[in-house]
């Protein structure tokens, strides 16, 4: 792998505002995407499922005690 071209600071200061330019913009399609993730419909789980962690059950209901919600 060869090292990149050593070049002046202002060429630099302009190579890292058009990558800085490009790096928002694909943070800001993958914000959009995360949201557009979120907003996808649910789907009722009417499976019992046990979660169990190092200090046992946690505290929250079954999926069937809130399933008449």
């Amino acid at each position: 792998m060869s090292l990149p071209a050593v070049v002046s600071r202002e060429e630099w200061r302009e190579a890292r505002r058009q990558l800085l330019a490009r790096e928002k913009e694909a943070t800001r399609q993958r914000d959009a995407l995360n949201a557009e993730r979120r907003r996808l419909p649910m789907v009722r789980i009417d499976a019992e499922y046990v979660f169990e962690g190092p200090r046992a059950r946690p505290p929250w209901p079954t999926c069937s005690a809130t399933a008449g919600s």
